[in-house]
């Protein structure tokens, strides 16, 4: 039997363009950056290729480069994680809220917080949390494991 193969590679407009938009982001930076090095470190260069010949190595070509890519490193890493987080989270939350709501108990309604995406799902999900409440799935596991329900059984028998 064949896996699955999706046919679309495109299939979460909202949150596959958001990484996409960042990485043509990066990319541009990156390539505006390197342009601006190499502009400065000739500029920067010819006055030490005057005073020290001897001063033309390979350092004074990449070392800029190499330092600014470094220093733009942390920028890259942070910008990444803030963008997951806002994919990352709301399943997080989505997870809890359905492991709750199959262990029986009430489950308030989520609510995403702005930005985040998938604001579709928490209002998928409790409009299933609220099928599931009306036809008292939850609340009659809780009845049945109440100490009240106990008292009501001994009294039956």
């Amino acid at each position: 039997m064949k896996p699955f193969q999706r046919k679309k590679l495109l299939v979460e407009r909202q949150v596959q363009g958001a990484f996409l938009l960042r990485a043509v982001t990066y990319w541009l930076t990156c390539v505006l950056m390197v342009l601006l090095l190499l502009f400065f470190t000739n500029m920067v260069a010819e006055p030490v290729r005057s005073l020290a010949p001897e001063a033309d190595g390979p350092w004074l070509r990449v070392g800029p480069t190499v330092l600014c890519a470094v220093l733009f490193l942390p920028v890259v890493v942070y910008d990444f994680l803030r963008v997951s987080n806002r994919l990352v989270g709301p399943v997080l939350r989505l997870r809890k809220a359905m492991r709750a709501l199959a262990a029986g108990e009430h489950v308030e309604p989520l609510r995403f917080r702005d930005g985040d995406f998938w604001q579709e799902f928490a209002d998928e999900f409790n409009a299933v949390a609220r099928l599931v409440h009306s036809s008292g799935g939850c609340c009659a596991k809780r009845a049945a494991e109440s100490p009240e329900a106990e008292l009501v059984g001994a009294g039956a028998q």
